[in-house]
């Protein structure tokens, strides 16, 4: 059992390029589909239009931020649940107080995390719209 090579693949082109030139193009390969630096190159010797891959760089950016928002809010609602288990649980004035003032302060910070996230939609919007 010997070695398999691709059929029409037997010579190699070697070249030498420039460090801008060498950016470009592996910035370029990185936008496509092609599985390898060498079918990009191939590719575009042939002048064959190559299939470009287009992700949305600004979204990949937003979503460990949407993320980390998430799980912020998660711990606040856990929080708004307690507090009005404390609530319906309180026996006289001052344990009542301490608790609406307690659900006042995490209502705040809710709204914080809200608006937070609110921006942060309308930056990815806005990114998006310029596109």
């Amino acid at each position: 059992m010997g070695q398999h090579k691709k059929p029409g693949h037997s010579y190699s082109l070697q070249t030498s390029l420039t460090r801008a030139e060498h950016e470009k193009i592996i910035k370029e390969y990185r936008n496509t589909t092609c599985r390898s630096l060498a079918e990009f190159v191939r590719d575009r010797l042939r002048r064959k239009p190559e299939t470009v891959f287009y992700r949305n760089k600004s979204a990949d950016e937003f979503l460990p931020i949407a993320i980390s928002l998430r799980n912020e809010l998660l711990v606040v609602g856990k929080q708004f649940r307690d507090v009005i288990t404390t609530l319906q649980h309180a026996r006289d004035d001052q344990a009542f107080d301490s608790a609406l003032h307690e659900l006042e302060a995490k209502f705040f910070a809710f709204e914080l995390k809200a608006e937070e996230i609110k921006m942060r939609l309308n930056q990815i919007y806005e990114l998006w719209w310029q596109k």
